[in-house]
Formats: structure tokens, C-alpha cells, sequence
């Protein structure tokens, strides 16, 4: 059985295979994302065969030799077809070139929001229903959690989906790790190894549970503390910016005059004033 729907910037397609059947050796000129539905299935990129579990993903790139072969059971296999434009364009938004990204082909990883696009998909197929979006819509969907997912196969690619990466408790440990570790320097590559999520996750979950993108709340962290010095202490202005986690006079002096609308020195000024 074969059920195929194309768009003007993507497509899909669902098949079946016979126990032990394998296809041809081709390529495509689009990206094409295969996912297993029903049973574990062998997945050949160029020379390299990978065995890929029910719902896990594996990117074949354009051009790039690929066939599919089912093991021992009957196969059910969906396949995504993304073209370059539109998945160029995600990766844009997300402030990504997609050429740094997709230097060679990439297992997806478990984002729950592809694992539930995937699902929706076959209830689509099976219902033979029309997708509830223009086809615009369709194409920036598709790609943006086509997106999400490749960043996050390359950040951990762990399967079974199981949505851990981006669960409350990861983010609140996140922030307990900014809290303590803020007067030392920390850069958002940092915070993605020490919690092995992606960048554009990290951002988003994290501002979903705290209200700040990452650095945003980790520079109020590091101001709340200087703005303690600065009126608890006879500390220089350089000595408070260091000892602040700032890496120049100049980072927090910025800093501070757009957060509290003055310099260091007025604000400790004002402050002695206020208590005189």
C-alpha cells in the first residue's frame, strides 16, 4: 500500500514493506526524513546502513543514495519530503545557515512536538481528511519542526521520544546552575552543554518557565549582585563589575544605565543621599 500527497514545498508519503523487502539504491532533490511507523527497519545513507526503531527519524540529503528494508516484520514507513527554500527559511528564523548545519545526513531528535506532528499526520492518512492549514501554513509548520527537530538530533539524538529535554525540572536546574555559577564567565554554549539541549530549545523553554531568555536572566543576576555591592560596599566600579561576572568596565556600565537608568556611580551616589 502507498498513499502520497505532495504540496508546492513539501510532501509525504506512507508505505508499506514486506518482511525482508528492500528497495533500490536512489536519491531525490529535496530533504526526505524516513520514519519507521510499526516495526524496526534498515535505513542505508550511501555506504553506512542504520537500523532505525518505530518513530525515530534519520535525514537523507539531496542527491544523497538511500533505500529502505524491512526486517522481519511487515514495515510501515512514513517519508517527508522538505524542499531547500522553505527549510532554509526555519533556519533562518532561528538564526541558523543551513549549510553550517546539514554538513551530512542527521538522525532527528525526539521533539515531541515532530513526534506529535508525525501522529497527526497518519490520523490525516487514515482519515483521508484535509490538513487543518492553508498551504502556506503547511509548508512554515512542517519546516519549523523539521528544523527543531535536526537541531535537536545534533544537540543529544536520544530515542524513544520521551520529551525529558525540555520538561520544568531541566530548565529549573538550568536556572539553579545560572544562580549559583553567575559571577563566573558563561556564555549560552556553556548553558547548552552543561543541560545537552539545543540553543533554539533552550531559549524558548527556558523563557517558557522564567519569563527571560537565558542570558537575559542571567545579566539581571549578575546586576541584582553589583547593584548589592554597589550599595553595601566601598568597592570600585571596576572591582564590583568583575566580581559581578561582567568581563569589562564598560559591558557593565552599559548594562546597568539601560536597566536601572543610570550609571553605577549616580545609582551609589543616590543611594547614600537617600539615607543621609
Amino acid at each position: 500500500m502507498e498513499i502520497r500527497i505532495d504540496y508546492p514545498g513539501f510532501g509525504f508519503t506512507y508505505f508499506t514493506m514486506e518482511p525482508k523487502e528492500q528497495e533500490a539504491l536512489h536519491s531525490h532533490n529535496h530533504y526526505q526524513i524516513s520514519i519507521p511507523i510499526t516495526a524496526e527497519s534498515q535505513i542505508q545513507l550511501n555506504q553506512t546502513t542504520h537500523s532505525v526503531q518505530p518513530f525515530q527519524s534519520i535525514l537523507a540529503m539531496p542527491g544523497e543514495s538511500h533505500r529502505h528494508a524491512s526486517i522481519k516484520e511487515e514495515t510501515a514507513i512514513l517519508l517527508l519530503s522538505v524542499y531547500h527554500t522553505p527549510l532554509k527559511r526555519a533556519f533562518q528564523e532561528m538564526n541558523l545557515d543551513i549549510d553550517s548545519v546539514l554538513q551530512k545526513h542527521t538522525m532527528i531528535g525526539n521533539n515531541a512536538e515532530l513526534f506529535r506532528f508525525y501522529q497527526n499526520l497518519l490520523s490525516s492518512i487514515s482519515a483521508h481528511a484535509a490538513f487543518p492549514f492553508q498551504d502556506e501554513e503547511k509548508e512554515i509548520l512542517l519546516a519549523r519542526l523539521v528544523a527543531e527537530g535536526i537541531m535537536m538530533g545534533q544537540s543529544r539524538g536520544s530515542y524513544p521520544p520521551s520529551g525529558s529535554w525540555s520538561t520544568r525540572d531541566d530548565m529549573l536546574k538550568v536556572k539553579n546552575y545560572i544562580d549559583t555559577h553567575f559571577r563566573s564567565p558563561m556564555t549560552l554554549e556553556d548553558l547548552t552543554e552543561y543541560s545537552h539541549i539545543s540553543k533554539y530549545h533552550l531559549i524558548r523553554r527556558f523563557k517558557e518557565v522564567t519569563g527571560f531568555p537565558p542570558l537575559q536572566y542571567l545579566q539581571a543576576q549578575r546586576l541584582q549582585y553589583a547593584r548589592i555591592l554597589l550599595t553595601s560596599t566601598k568597592d570600585g566600579i571596576l572591582e564590583i563589575a568583575l566580581s559581578s561576572g561582567f568581563g569589562s568596565l564598560s559591558s557593565f556600565q552599559r548594562s546597568f544605565k539601560q536597566r536601572y537608568g543610570c550609571s553605577p556611580r549616580a545609582f551609589r551616589q543616590t543611594e547614600a543621599n537617600s539615607k543621609l
